[in-house]
C-alpha cells in the first residue's frame, strides 16, 4: 500500500486532519466530546504541529500531533525535546507497516525541522492499555501528570535509540 505523510500547512490540510480527529475522537478516550477535540486542535494549531497520513485516494489513515518542548517548561526546552502528544491511527492500520512508516515520517520530519532535538517524549493515558504496552518497547517511563482526561504517563527516548528501534522494521 502506498501512503503519503505530510505536515499540515494549508487550511485544507487542517480541515482534513480536524475532521479525522473528530470522527475518531473515541480512539483517544471514550468520554471525549467535540469541544474537547476542538480545544486540542486549537492548541496544536497555535503551539504545536499536525502530521497526517493518507493513502493514494487521500483517505486519512492517521493524524499525529506534537509540540516542540513541553508545556510544563512553557516550551523553553523546545530545542531539545519533541513531545508527541496524540496519535490517532485508524484501527485497521494499527500494528502494520503503515503505522511504522507514519511513525518514521513523524520522527524524520521533527528531526529535519529541529536538528538540535535530542529526546522524544510520548504521552499515554494510564488507562490506555494499548499505549501502555507499546511505548515501553522503545521508551522509558519518566513520570506522570494529571491531564484533562485523567492521569497521563510520560515516556522518553533518546533520538538515536528511537531511530535504531524504527530502523529494525525497514526492509532491506
Amino acid at each position: 500500500m502506498t501512503i503519503y505523510c505530510k505536515r499540515c500547512t494549508t487550511d485544507d490540510d487542517y480541515a482534513k486532519a480536524s475532521l479525522f480527529m473528530l470522527q475518531n475522537k473515541r480512539e483517544l478516550h471514550p468520554s471525549l466530546t467535540t469541544v474537547d477535540i476542538i480545544t486540542l486542535l486549537y492548541n496544536y494549531l497555535t503551539a504545536g504541529s499536525l502530521i497526517m497520513v493518507m493513502d493514494t485516494n487521500e483517505h486519512m489513515l492517521a493524524v499525529g500531533a506534537y509540540y516542540m518542548g513541553t508545556p510544563e517548561q512553557e516550551f523553553a526546552d523546545k530545542q531539545r525535546v519533541a513531545l508527541v502528544d496524540n496519535v490517532i491511527v485508524a484501527r485497521s492500520y494499527r500494528s502494520t507497516r503503515v503505522f511504522i512508516r507514519g511513525f518514521r515520517y513523524l520522527m524524520s520530519q521533527i528531526i529535519e525541522d529541529n536538528r538540535e532535538v535530542q529526546e522524544f517524549r510520548f504521552v499515554a493515558l494510564s488507562e490506555n492499555t494499548y499505549l501502555q504496552k507499546l511505548y515501553p518497547k522503545f521508551a522509558s517511563f519518566i513520570g506522570s501528570r494529571e491531564g484533562s482526561m485523567g492521569t497521563e504517563d510520560i515516556y522518553s527516548v533518546e533520538i538515536n535509540k528511537l531511530r535504531a528501534f524504527l530502523d529494525r522494521f525497514v526492509s532491506i
